[in-house]
């Protein structure tokens, strides 16, 4: 992999983890739901898969990985609770980013998402969308990529508790 897209996939990661850990061990909300790692991962990569259906193109360059929740001052909760966060590419032609975040974002909609950002960035060329499902928690963001040759896919998961037998931060 060459030092642009590792570089990508770390600030995609990064991205996604920072919408996944919003749970905080002292926050005084509801505490997580338990759930099994296997679960949050397929509806997760279900979710990215249907944005590269609405985007024409393979779902590449996939990563997930469990995270820690952290609270407001980075300490981790005792309770081992944890967050799925996701990446990949969607490998779109510069010409035709803007329209695809179009037909993402309506999939999205048709799917129970509630968008929070649609917004193209000053260039007019480039743009990003955001959203988060209500049933679920789970947030995304898709955006264009600098040298516009992908739309960068994050995708993160609420805090969970680790199911019976299994600790995702410990496997």
């Amino acid at each position: 992999m060459n030092r642009r897209r590792a570089a990508h996939l770390m600030v995609g990661l990064t991205a996604a983890l920072a919408l996944a850990t919003g749970c905080s061990p002292d926050d005084g909300d509801e505490p997580p739901t338990t759930a099994l790692l296997a679960d949050v991962t397929q509806q997760v990569t279900t979710d990215a898969n249907a944005m590269a259906d609405a985007a024409g193109t393979e779902l590449i360059n996939w990563k997930t990985n469990p995270a820690p929740c952290t609270g407001r001052n980075g300490e981790f909760a005792d309770d081992d609770r944890w967050s799925l966060g996701a990446v990949g590419d969607l490998k779109v032609d510069p010409a035709g980013q803007l329209a695809t975040l179009g037909r993402i974002r309506t999939v999205l909609q048709q799917r129970g998402w509630e968008i929070t950002d649609d917004s193209t960035f000053a260039d007019g060329t480039r743009g990003k969308l955001s959203a988060i499902h209500p049933s679920t928690s789970h947030t995304t963001v898709v955006t264009t990529t600098v040298d516009r040759q992908y739309l960068a896919v994050s995708l993160g998961s609420p805090c969970h508790l680790p199911a019976p037998g299994e600790n995702p931060l410990r496997n």
